[in-house]
């Protein structure tokens, strides 16, 4: 937080820069950030967007449910799970705020992870009515039986292997064409060392060394590169993993520390 007169650093809290005396109006500076954060999200700059939001409420101004609403959305747009954290920041400052009880359950959707949000909420009856809990509970099933039937209509999905698709096609057109790269360096370097030898008088031994030596070469850093890639997409895949396992583990916990 900087003081809008002089640029001075404040703490947050502070209601009169100590630098230059100036007022601040954080009420006035929490509207204009918000503002800002909107309207980089309406042009779906929802990193910027964030950005302005986590500063809104940095702020120390008393925030509605609304901005930990919109910070949250900003966030989930991004697939960042702290997200729910904010949803739960939202539903800490209104209880019974239908939007934000929505956008979690949307967010656990996506995480397919609704089971454990329903349950969430059954350990929850003493904080919710009961009636409200049952009728969260009721939606959430809905939510889930919806999604079994969706899955359930979809077409039989055949085996890996069975038949050729559009990306096994494409994968046996680019190491076709890998190959054919690779054998035609591979010809030159055999024709450049024939011609060697021929006009240049190179002896024969070293000129097939150095072609041998070049092939070699080129086979590991093309081996290297294939094997990289490899590396570099199980490495994303893990990192999902444990993004979602980090998920269910914490949200739980992380539900009723933000609620308190």
């Amino acid at each position: 937080m900087v003081c809008p007169d002089c640029g001075a650093r404040l703490n947050n809290g502070m209601d009169k820069c100590p630098l230059c005396g100036a007022v601040i109006d954080r009420g006035a500076i929490f509207r204009e950030l918000t503002e800002k954060g909107d309207g980089a999200f309406a042009l779906n700059d929802y990193a910027r967007a964030g950005i302005f939001y986590r500063a809104a409420l940095d702020m120390g101004f008393p925030a509605g449910a609304d901005i930990y609403m919109k910070y949250g959305s900003a966030l989930d747009k991004q697939h960042d799970r702290a997200a729910a954290e904010m949803y739960l920041k939202a539903i800490s400052v209104d209880l019974y705020n239908e939007r934000a009880h929505s956008l979690l359950a949307l967010f656990y959707d996506n995480h397919k992870k609704l089971p454990e949000l329903k349950a969430w909420y059954e350990k929850s009856r003493g904080l919710f009515d009961a009636g409200f809990v049952d009728k969260q509970a009721g939606i959430i099933d809905s939510m889930i039986n919806l999604r079994k039937k969706s899955a359930a209509d979809l077409p039989a999905i055949k085996k890996p292997g069975a038949g050729f698709t559009a990306k096994k096609i494409m994968s046996m057109v680019k190491r076709y064409i890998i190959l054919n790269i690779f054998l035609s360096i591979a010809g030159v370097v055999i024709f450049a060392a024939l011609m060697a030898v021929y006009f240049l008088k190179t002896n024969m031994l070293m000129a097939v060394l150095f072609g041998a030596a070049f092939l070699l070469i080129s086979s590991a850093v093309f081996m290297w590169i294939k094997r990289s890639r490899r590396a570099k997409i199980r490495k994303s895949n893990a990192s999902l993993q444990e993004i979602l396992d980090d998920f269910k583990a914490g949200s739980g916990a992380s539900g009723g520390k933000t609620i308190q």
